[in-house]
């Protein structure tokens, strides 16, 4: 419990992010994009998030974080690098910035995916067209692969079934 230790524990999750196309003027000098996040039910890592604890405790605080992103060169043309931290005076440093947000309006939901019966949290964010290459990249894969932050405020293990059940947290943030 993040209770006791007065910090939660923050996972990493697979997650995609695609370039939406849009013609809405309100959002000029930004890049759509649609989020795949993560999905409830049993995961590979044999944690699971219920339906219930993803619709009313989660998917709620995906609400104004940041989109990151670390960019570097590779043959001439920029790229995102994942997640990438250096230590300095014995602290962990993040050399991802923020590229982009997900709105108050994010069109959060949860999007049935009956090939791995599970849903899959859907969102909606922006990319920021000036001061990074951000845009650029996603423009021109399309889709880029991602790491969505979960911050488990509490949690429980079904000894049974191996699985960690996640029953409270929020959202971090996104890294590209």
């Amino acid at each position: 419990s993040s209770k006791e230790t007065g910090e939660p524990i923050v996972v990493q999750v697979a997650g995609s992010l695609k370039f939406e196309e849009t013609d809405n003027n309100l959002t000029a000098g930004l890049t759509p994009v649609r989020l795949q996040a993560c999905h409830t039910e049993r995961n590979l890592n044999k944690s699971s998030i219920s339906f219930e604890v993803m619709q009313n405790k989660l998917l709620p605080t995906f609400k104004n974080r940041p989109i990151l992103g670390f960019i570097h060169d590779v043959d001439g043309k920029p790229q995102f690098y994942g997640h990438n931290a250096h230590e300095e005076d014995g602290e962990i440093i993040y050399d991802e910035i923020a590229i982009g947000n997900i709105p108050e309006t994010n069109n959060a939901e949860l999007v049935y995916d009956k090939e791995n019966d599970r849903y899959n949290v859907m969102i909606d964010g922006y990319v920021y067209d000036e001061y990074t290459k951000a845009s650029e990249i996603i423009q021109r894969e399309g889709e880029c692969p991602c790491s969505v932050e979960i911050s488990i405020i509490s949690m429980s293990f079904d000894a049974k079934d191996r699985t960690l059940i996640i029953e409270d947290g929020y959202f971090s943030g996104v890294a590209i």
